[in-house]
């Protein structure tokens, strides 16, 4: 039976391998227009391997794959509609200023990594306080919907 558009693929790998199924989820796209895929992983048999994208795409924000850059694109689609193009744009300069954050998983993130992004990536105090500003917004946001147990960025 199809699977659902956007839901991912299950494919089997050439030559002799311990785990020759590999499930595959469409991450979005390139600025040139192409798909970007991600490997959610590989598994001995088919069926085991249907199972994991059914898991996959029943949490598809569970902690461990959940990113900052995930965080934030979540968070900024629902906060850029509340606020001024001004103050949006400066969200945007704060994230593009915790570069170093990104990929970064978010459950992994402490108040130490925090501290270190912002004074690393600038000098500025404005820039600062946004950093800051940003990042106690992201957490207060995971916090909502349980994606962290703890706000890292108040401190």
């Amino acid at each position: 039976m199809k699977k659902p558009n956007g839901y991912g693929s299950v494919y089997k790998l050439s030559g002799r391998r311990r785990n020759p199924w590999r499930v595959v989820v469409s991450a979005g796209y390139s600025p040139d227009g192409k798909r970007i895929r991600r490997t959610v992983g590989y598994f001995s048999t088919k069926k085991e391997a249907l199972n994991a994208l059914g898991v996959y795409n029943a949490a598809p924000y569970s902690l461990e794959r959940l990113t900052f850059e995930d965080v934030y694109k979540s968070w900024f689609d629902e906060r850029s509609k509340e606020v001024s193009e001004m103050t949006a744009e400066h969200y945007k300069i704060a994230y593009n200023h915790s570069a170093a954050l990104w990929k970064k998983k978010f459950a992994d993130l402490r108040t130490l990594d925090l501290e270190n992004c912002i004074k690393a990536e600038s000098e500025k105090p404005s820039v600062q306080l946004t950093m800051k500003s940003l990042y106690n917004q992201l957490w207060k946001y995971a916090l909502r919907y349980d994606w962290t147990s703890r706000n890292y960025a108040s401190r």
